[in-house]
């Protein structure tokens, strides 16, 4: 790896000094390519990738710009001391033509600095500031005994479900030392199957104390928990931040004998709902005042255990979570209202947590409920639609109103959008039209949807169904629901 030596001011201006032969004029070359800058890391550091291939270097536009064919303009690369590219114009210099394509040959391990050179028709010439460019190609070394290490009880009885209890539900191991470490190094660790696909536990982009050096890392107790019980294979691997060929650790095994002995938490259900312990069909209609989600009356509580019940799983959409049940000492928890419609059309889980004495928590099997979308939402009603009829003429002097009547799970600040579909009166092509949306101010009675002008209607053929369209969405869903729809004719 190359360690880049420059000061912090230096970081900030990306420029060489200029020398007294030749101050530079101009801005130094970009390169788009160029990882990010930090006071830690490699300067200007090219992404392995980038160094396969020609690099493309771009410049800004110089002042004083009149190429000619009489008095031609010339831009020439230079990376270090040598010519590595050039351009000439006889017409305006466009901006997309503002780069070279220097060769990958030059991308060799180290640092180079890149500048170039403009020579106007009057011969005039000025020069750059110059841009270092970081260049690594070398990955990290690791050893040849490059395990990870752990405790001797673990290594000579495997990882219990004990030990975990024992050392705050964790695996701890330290890694090995390696040469040509940096800062911005990524450290992940491993914990796999005899057989299979890699499977990654942590990881860590290292700081300047941290690279090269043994670390210490952790295996959490649910990580080993998930891979269940067997021999397992414990490593790490190390890659710098140019993206160099990954290094791999040396496989180290350990018997894993993590599952605790069972205590089997049963599913919840909900009332509302049809199926089984482990699926079940809300229709929104019958849980219009809420949800009861159960927990079963056979399941074994300890004294002093805290329940907790999950309707969705936390920081989703409508998701909610309670300790309190509708009664203290019952089973039975409420999901209110708004969380109910606000999962319409979605499936998610229920489930509960116990609190144990010991401080660990216990989930219980998931139950998956479909709930599916919002019935009985009405057809909504316009103000100038009569007798199945929507004359263009009637909204010269106002604005048509739509409303409808109040729907399940109505709310304050709901949002409702109002749409028109019908086909374009010029190319007769359909067309659907969003009017806007409106926030819910009643729950009760007729319901204002939104209102449409003469303009809108004059983009729709005549003599044609036009359809009125409108969505409610519910408080956090992620799903709209459709009224039933208004057709009427639609008349000059």
């Amino acid at each position: 790896m190359t360690r880049s030596k420059r000061t912090a001011q230096a970081l900030e201006a990306g420029t060489a000094k200029p020398t007294r032969h030749s101050i530079p004029t101009l801005p130094p070359p970009r390169v788009p390519l160029l990882l990010p800058n930090a006071p830690e890391w490699q300067y200007n550091l090219l992404p392995m990738s980038a160094t396969r291939e020609p690099l493309r270097v771009e410049f800004e536009m110089w002042l004083n710009s009149e190429p000619t064919p009489e008095a031609p303009e010339t831009l020439t690369l230079y990376w270090g001391d040598s010519e590595v590219g050039s351009k000439t114009w006889t017409t305006e210099v466009l901006p997309a033509d503002l780069f070279i394509m220097a060769p990958v040959e030059r991308m060799g391990h180290g640092e180079h600095t890149l500048s170039y050179r403009v020579e106007l028709g009057s011969s005039n010439e000025a020069t750059s500031s110059k841009l270092t460019v970081t260049v690594d190609t070398r990955p990290p070394e690791l050893p040849a005994e490059s395990y990870i290490t752990f405790p001797p009880e673990v290594v000579s009885a495997g990882v219990t479900d004990s030990y975990l209890k024992a050392n705050g539900d964790q695996l701890k191991g330290t890694t090995c030392d390696y040469k040509d470490g940096a800062a911005g190094d990524l450290l992940i660790w491993y914990w796999d199957e005899m057989v299979g696909e890699p499977n990654e536990v942590g990881r860590k982009i290292l700081s300047t104390e941290e690279a090269g050096k043994a670390l210490e890392i952790s295996y959490p107790g649910a990580a080993l928990r998930l891979a269940q019980d067997g021999l397992r294979v414990a490593y790490f691997s190390i890659q710098d931040r140019a993206q160099t060929e990954m290094q791999m650790g040396r496989d180290f095994y350990l018997d894993s004998k993590v599952t605790p002995a069972p205590r089997i938490l049963p599913p919840p259900t909900l009332q509302e709902a049809v199926g089984g312990s482990l699926g079940s069909t809300l229709r929104p209609i019958e849980a219009i005042g809420g949800g009861t989600l159960l927990v079963k009356e056979e399941t074994v509580i300890e004294p002093g255990e805290q329940i907790k019940v999950f309707w969705g799983l936390p920081g989703s959409p409508g998701a909610f979570e309670t300790t309190t049940p509708i009664e203290p000492g019952k089973r039975a928890y409420r999901i209110p209202a708004d969380k109910v419609a606000a999962q319409s059309g979605e499936t998610l889980p229920l489930y509960y947590e116990v609190s144990q004495s010991d401080g660990t928590v216990l989930e219980s099997a998931r139950h998956t409920l479909k709930v599916e979308m919002v019935s009985n939402m009405p057809t909504p009603d316009c103000d100038k639609v009569n007798g199945g009829v929507l004359s263009i003429k009637q909204l010269a002097n106002g604005d048509a109103i739509v409303r409808a009547q109040a729907w399940p799970f109505v709310a304050i600040d709901q949002e409702v959008t109002l749409q028109l579909y019908g086909r374009d009166r010029v190319t007769g092509e359909n067309l659907r039209k969003t009017i806007g949306t409106t926030n819910v101010t009643s729950t009760s009675g007729a319901v204002q949807i939104g209102t449409f002008t003469q303009a809108h209607l004059g983009l729709f053929k005549t003599y044609e169904h036009l359809e009125i369209l409108a969505y409610a969405t519910f408080k956090d869903s992620n799903k709209s629901q459709p009224f039933a729809v208004l057709r009427p004719l639609l008349v000059e």
